[in-house]
């Protein structure tokens, strides 16, 4: 469960005081993690304008990955960092 029911806090976002190690190298990572999460949705974008075949539902599959999750992400991340 990701919530923290007494304190109302998430589990599973730690404080920057109570990270691990490991927290803190993974939201050291994230910008690059998100870097790498747009360039893929950007590859799918671009191959989905290339192909009569598969192409509309690559587009429309890459648009709804990119509304749903990766601008918020984004956004998010730019404004902490």
């Amino acid at each position: 469960m990701a919530w923290d029911e007494h304190g109302g806090g998430c589990r599973l976002i730690p404080t920057k005081e109570a990270a691990s190690a490991f927290d803190a190298r993974l939201r050291e990572a994230a910008p690059l993690l998100y870097a790498s999460l747009l360039d893929l949705v950007r590859v799918m974008e671009e191959r989905g304008r290339e192909c009569d075949a598969c192409g509309p539902d690559l587009w429309d599959y890459a648009a709804e990955v990119r509304r749903s999750f990766l601008d918020e992400l984004v956004e998010a991340q730019l404004k902490v960092g």
